[in-house]
């Protein structure tokens, strides 16, 4: 009975110390996976871009592409949605303009009617900004991501951004690609933020064709 009562006594030991080890190999893999996950986070600062739908017609692929830009202050201008007649009359109305840490961290520049009033700007959270103005109280800004629009000074503000350089590519057999010259390629400069830019490309008479898009860093 000694016997016996060692051996399952070994037997509960060895199964304890079995999972103890188990449990430790799935800490130590759990801790470096988030590790590796947590840097990829932290080295990727755009998310690649992605081609949602390509129409073709008359030889002109146009590629509805979403860059994926992360939101933040400081890549992003912000357009009233309210028009204001122009100073002079000939000329088409204007829109008032918003503008952070676009020239300097930490300046605010806003434009209004034909002049731009400057001043210094904090964020309180990920989607709120604190603006001060010489002479004037201070105005808070907040931002709706799922709205996609600014609330600021009681008025409605569109984000729009300069849409990123990038290389679009294309293949007829998806193992060789070549890049597509500026020549045969058009995009807007600038699109609104969190939506799909349009990029034209000649495609010429070819029925099949593949295309990719890279980002070019600065």
């Amino acid at each position: 009975m000694v016997r016996l009562g060692c051996f399952s006594e070994a037997l509960q030991k060895t199964q304890n110390m079995q999972k103890f080890v188990k449990l430790t190999l799935a800490l130590i893999i759990f801790n470096l996976n988030t590790g590796l996950l947590l840097r990829l986070q932290a080295q990727a600062i755009d998310p690649p871009p992605i081609i949602r739908d390509i129409d073709v017609k008359d030889g002109i692929a146009t590629l509805s592409v979403g860059f994926q830009t992360p939101f933040a202050w400081e890549k992003i201008t912000f357009h009233s949605r309210k028009t204001y007649p122009n100073m002079w009359p000939e000329f088409p109305p204007t829109r008032h303009s918003l503008t952070f840490g676009h020239f300097e961290k930490g300046l605010a520049e806003w434009f209004q009617y034909d002049f731009i009033e400057m001043g210094r700007y904090e964020t309180e959270d990920t989607y709120t900004v604190n603006v001060s103005f010489t002479g004037r109280p201070a105005k808070k800004g907040v931002f709706d991501p799922d709205k996609r629009i600014l609330l600021f000074d009681g008025e409605i503000y569109d984000p729009v951004i300069r849409t990123p350089k990038y290389v679009i590519q294309v293949s007829e057999t998806l193992q060789a690609w070549s890049d597509v010259p500026d020549s045969m390629q058009e995009t807007s400069s600038r699109h609104p933020w969190s939506s799909d830019a349009s990029v034209q490309v000649e495609t010429g008479a070819l029925d099949t064709l593949f295309f990719r898009l890279q980002l070019v860093k600065n």
